[in-house]
């Protein structure tokens, strides 16, 4: 990626992370509407969900993200996208990773939320219109180059076997670790910590789990092989936090 397409790249995400950030009236309409197509997607969660994108589209975090990814020359394949549906435009990263990598997308988007990552998509092409020939949806993979798929365990079984002699990203379920109030008293948290904590080591407990964990909300200082997030951060993900630990870029790069 040349500096001046670099600039271009970066200015376009950043105006239209700003967009996110201050949904116009046709984005709230969507928005509302998505609890129509999955009762879990309230309008909250799913505003929660766009201003969080947009907040991460920010010019300082593009400009160090793409500092770190675009050292290579990159071929344009074909890359499957298989997005998941269980949470608003959960996807979104990935399809972005593709066309940052200069890569094709084909997605193949969930029935729970197509329309999102649709309307997305259409402001992104109307910011640069460059943008419109970089990607496609489509009911049926078919003549890729590699695939990136997200689902659950069951699921993901198919993955590898159908898309198992491509290079590939294949996610699972991974699981959170604890719901709290945030109105504990100190002797509740106190009592927390021994029901987490005692007769085995913290880190030790982390680590062998570390195959099912995404994240772990946490103030302390973990020695542990897991990502740990401040308390407000596991929904406002950075461009560098990939899912499941997996550098998305990393993998794009050597296809």
């Amino acid at each position: 990626m040349s500096e001046l397409i670099k600039i271009n790249f970066i200015e376009t995400l950043a105006a239209l992370g700003e967009e996110l950030q201050n949904p116009s009236a046709e984005l709230l309409q969507i928005i509302n509407q998505e609890k129509q197509f999955n009762a879990w997607f309230t309008p909250e969660n799913v505003l929660q969900a766009v201003q969080a994108i947009g907040k991460m589209l920010n010019r300082n975090d593009l400009e160090k993200w793409l500092s770190k990814n675009t050292d290579t020359v990159f071929t344009g394949k074909k890359v499957g996208l298989v997005l998941a549906g269980n949470i608003p435009i959960v996807g979104f990263h990935d399809v972005l990773c593709v066309l940052a990598s200069g890569h094709f997308a084909m997605i193949k988007a969930s029935a729970n939320d197509s329309r999102l990552i649709t309307y997305i998509l259409k402001r992104l092409v109307s910011l640069e219109p460059e943008f419109e020939n970089r990607y496609e949806f489509t009911e049926r993979l078919a003549n890729f180059d590699a695939v990136m798929a997200t689902g659950s365990n069951n699921t993901s079984r198919y993955f590898e076997y159908y898309f198992g002699k491509v290079p590939n990203i294949i996610r699972k379920n991974r699981n959170s670790l604890a719901l709290i109030s945030g109105d504990e008293s100190e002797e509740e948290l106190q009592k927390l910590g021994h029901d987490i904590f005692d007769y085995l080591d913290a880190t030790q407990k982390l680590n062998a789990q570390k195959e099912a964990i995404q994240c772990v909300v946490s103030n302390f200082n973990l020695d542990a092989n897991v990502s740990v997030v401040g308390f407000g951060q596991s929904q406002q993900p950075k461009l560098w936090d990939y899912a499941d630990g997996v550098n998305t870029m990393a993998f794009l790069q050597q296809i």
